[in-house]
Formats: C-alpha cells, sequence, structure tokens
C-alpha cells in the first residue's frame, strides 16, 4: 500500500478478488496485485519464499494478459499507471483507461482465433494447388494480374527493410486476405471437393474477414461477434475434417 500510494480499503479489495477470481490463498492474492501494481516484489524485504514464487509464478503465467489495475493516485497530481500482463512480462498500460486494458485482455483470447483461421486458409490453398501445379504453383495457378502485382510490390518494399523480420516465404502470405476467396473460385476445380458451394465459402469468407479487419486495426469486438467467430471456427474445423 505504501509503494503504490493506494488506500487500504483499496487493497484489500483487490486482494478479495484476485482471492475468488484466481482461487488462491489471500498471501499469494497480495503478492499478484503488488507485482500488478508495477512493484518488483521479487527484491528482498518482501519475504517470498521458494513456494510463494512458484505459486505467484504459475499466477502470473495463467493468461496472456491479465487484468488492468485502475490509475490511482501518488500525492496530489502524479498518476500511478495501470499495468497489465503480457506473457510473462509487467507492462504499462500507456495512458490507456481501465475500460480500455480490459478489452486488450479480451481482445488476447480473440487474435488466435483469427490467426489460425486465416492461415489455414492459406495453408488449404498452397496445399490444395501444390498438388495440382508443383512448388512454384504460384506462377501456374490462376491468381489475378493485379493480386499478382501487388503481391510482387510487398515483397520488394520487404525486402527493402532487411532490417526487419519478413512476413513469410511463400508469396500467399503477402495477398490480402480478402483475395483467398478469388484465389480459390479462380481455381475451383481443385477446390470444389473441399468446400462444395461457393456461396458457402464466400459467406463464411466475408463473416470472418469483417471480424478481422476490425481486430487488425485494434479495435474490440462486440460479444455476439466474438461468437460468431468462434462458430464460424467451428464450422471451419468441421469442413476441413469432412474434407
Amino acid at each position: 500500500m505504501n509503494r503504490a500510494d493506494i488506500k487500504q480499503a483499496r487493497a484489500y479489495q483487490l486482494i478479495k478478488e484476485i482471492k475468488r477470481s484466481r482461487a488462491v490463498d489471500v498471501r499469494t492474492a497480495a503478492y499478484y496485485v503488488a507485482a500488478q501494481l508495477g512493484i518488483d516484489v521479487q527484491k528482498k524485504g518482501f519475504g517470498l519464499t521458494d513456494n510463494d514464487k512458484q505459486k505467484l509464478s504459475l499466477l502470473l503465467g495463467a493468461q496472456p494478459i491479465g487484468f488492468g489495475v485502475p490509475s490511482v493516485r501518488k500525492g496530489k497530481n502524479a498518476a500511478h499507471p495501470a499495468v497489465i500482463q503480457i506473457g510473462n512480462r509487467l507492462a504499462e498500460t500507456l495512458l490507456l483507461d481501465p475500460g480500455m486494458a480490459k478489452q486488450a485482455a479480451e481482445m488476447s483470447k480473440v487474435y488466435p482465433i483469427i490467426y489460425v483461421l486465416e492461415n489455414s486458409f492459406r495453408q488449404v490453398i498452397m496445399r490444395t494447388l501444390e498438388k495440382k501445379h508443383g512448388k512454384e504453383w504460384w506462377n501456374y495457378a490462376t491468381i489475378p494480374s493485379d493480386v499478382k502485382k501487388q503481391v510482387v510490390s510487398r515483397m520488394k518494399q520487404e525486402d527493402e527493410n532487411r532490417w526487419h523480420a519478413k512476413r513469410g516465404a511463400h508469396p500467399i502470405f503477402y495477398a490480402d486476405f480478402s483475395d483467398i476467396g478469388t484465389i480459390i473460385i479462380n481455381n475451383w476445380s481443385e477446390f470444389k471437393g473441399v468446400f462444395k458451394k461457393q456461396y458457402r465459402l464466400q459467406a463464411k469468407l466475408e463473416e470472418i474477414e469483417l471480424s478481422r479487419n476490425i481486430v487488425a486495426h485494434n479495435n474490440p469486438l462486440p460479444d455476439k461477434e466474438i461468437k460468431r467467430l468462434n462458430l464460424n471456427f467451428d464450422d471451419w474445423t468441421s469442413m476441413l475434417k469432412g474434407a
């Protein structure tokens, strides 16, 4: 409480919330709250035992992004920043209000779904067209000229910035998500065994793309859209298993 300059009632409230939500003892909850407030509890003087350290480590690593502690005041004017858990690292929310910090925690569960969906579609395209045309399928399959032109431009731009990591080894990773449906439909004879109906594929891709673009631009998805995204993930999983 002294280090974070917060009131006793607020400290107890935070500890009680963590004890209940994470099902841990009061001691572990207290250390967790202190860590979330930016206090280095590993330093001497805080009395951590090896058992405390183990339990705290498990708790901090329990989810990619934890709760954002609302800003508290130091003195009359200075604000203590909120803190979130990112992986095994504590990070300040960098001027985000508690509501946006909470959205960050919620969206951390959505991004992996979109990542897997998008790259799964790319893998299906690669494997299917490679089976037909070989490893150089990008040069032989029916890929729209504007898509190829855009891909070449992006690869060239990336090559000029060699200090930065590349996004992928194959041109398909430089195509927009919106190009995925176009590539599949332009080579429908190879994909109809997987997707069966073009209109169903297009409808799914459009739904996924709407959610994907919102998350890609760092905006939150409403709960109903998260549910819809999960349903699309389940449908895609069933489709792949059936194919």
